[in-house]
């Protein structure tokens, strides 16, 4: 028995086909395309993760390069400062001890511009006072006579002004400290006033005001 298929049927069966097949189809392009991207993405993914694992490779390798460049260059310079710091060293050392040379001759000048000025302050006060009160003279004198007592003959220098204020008072030490030889006195103009110079056989004793401060002097400088 035969079975008459109506157009009608046909069509709705091959409409349905078509439909079949083209949703096939479609579906399968969505996926593919999905794929695609997918694809895309993970190659995307895998070449950003080569690049990134590249740069940090190309970094590690800079800084290995780095460390290695600085570490010869810290080698070279230390080498060459220690090179000229040895062919410095001599020249540091002479300028130091020329440095400290010249601290100590500057000290020592200043000492002794300061001791200078010390005993010039102290020769005007002593003037000043010698000025005020002139029997200070008289005191140098007496010490002076004490120093040389003892001796035999002794010749007293003093100054003309001195003299002509208290000659006798000079002449009354003179004889209480050599009364078997009396000293003789003889005034001279080159002796400072508020000092004097006795001679005797033995030396003499200068007992002025300038050479006093001028031992004074030396004897600190």
């Amino acid at each position: 028995m035969s079975t008459v298929i109506k157009s009608g049927q046909i069509e709705r069966q091959a409409g349905d086909s078509v439909r079949s097949v083209a949703f096939s189809f479609g579906d399968m392009s969505r996926q593919a395309d999905a794929y695609i991207v997918q694809v895309r993405s993970e190659a995307a993914k895998i070449v950003e993760q080569a690049k990134a694992e590249a740069e940090e490779i190309r970094q590690q390798a800079s800084k290995r390069g780095e460390q290695a460049a600085l570490a010869a260059a810290d080698n070279i310079l230390e080498q060459k400062v220690g090179q000229q710091l040895r062919t410095l060293s001599p020249a540091i050392e002479r300028a130091a001890a020329q440095l400290e040379e010249a601290k100590h001759t500057w000290l020592n000048h200043w000492n002794q511009v300061a001791m200078r000025t010390a005993c010039l302050i102290a020769q005007r006060v002593i003037r000043r006072e010698l000025s005020q009160h002139p029997d200070i003279s008289l005191d140098v004198i007496r010490e002076t006579l004490e120093l040389a007592a003892g001796c035999d003959e002794i010749e007293l220098q003093v100054s003309q002004k001195d003299f002509d204020a208290m000659g006798s008072q000079i002449e009354a030490l003179a004889a209480a400290f050599h009364r078997a030889a009396p000293a003789r006195i003889v005034p001279d103009s080159s002796i400072e006033p508020g000092g004097c110079r006795v001679k005797t056989k033995f030396g003499s004793i200068d007992q002025q005001i300038t050479t006093q401060l001028q031992r004074i002097e030396e004897e600190l400088s």
